[in-house]
């Protein structure tokens, strides 16, 4: 599939156990599981096609920016993060001991969004249903956990990011 990159100032909000992350590598390095290659060649893909900021919202996020960015430029990873979605909900739940909601997670991609009202292209790579309403929803796409970012996902992500 031959796109351009888009003009739109489009945003991917990333999930990593179940997208770039895959079943149970044997591989680590100090940040921890490595990511699958064919994901990471597809997360390229995307990049080079579209150039959305990335948007952390993976619980990957509680390692904080600076480290997340540090991994990125470590492990050679496509585009460059952006950002993290806000984390006060889920954060005070999980003082309490509790997991957050994956409804919670798309809670914060909206409170990220309402932030940042120049991005007006948006997609929400998740293994999760984390989408709080069928507006989110018809901007998330959804991998199978153990294969993480194939081609069609690719695909379905560029028509959000550039449509």
């Amino acid at each position: 599939m031959m796109v351009k990159k888009s003009q739109n100032k489009s945003v991917l909000f990333l999930d990593f156990d179940g997208v770039l992350r895959t079943g149970n590598s044997p591989y680590r390095d100090e940040f921890g599981s490595l990511f699958d290659p064919a994901s990471v060649h597809e997360l390229q893909r995307v990049i080079e096609s579209a150039n959305p900021v990335i948007v952390i919202s993976s619980s990957w996020k509680m390692l904080g920016l600076g480290v997340l960015r540090e991994m990125w430029r470590e492990r050679g990873l496509p585009g460059r993060i952006f950002g993290i979605t806000p984390s006060d909900a889920s954060n005070e739940m999980m003082m309490r001991g509790e997991m957050p909601d994956s409804k919670l997670k798309g809670a914060e991609i909206q409170q990220w969004l309402d932030e940042h009202p120049e991005y007006t292209h948006y997609a929400i790579l998740d293994d999760e249903d984390v989408a709080q309403d069928d507006m989110q929803r018809s901007h998330l796409v959804q991998t199978n956990p153990s294969i993480g970012i194939s081609s069609q996902i690719t695909d379905a992500i560029l028509v959000l990011l550039m449509n």
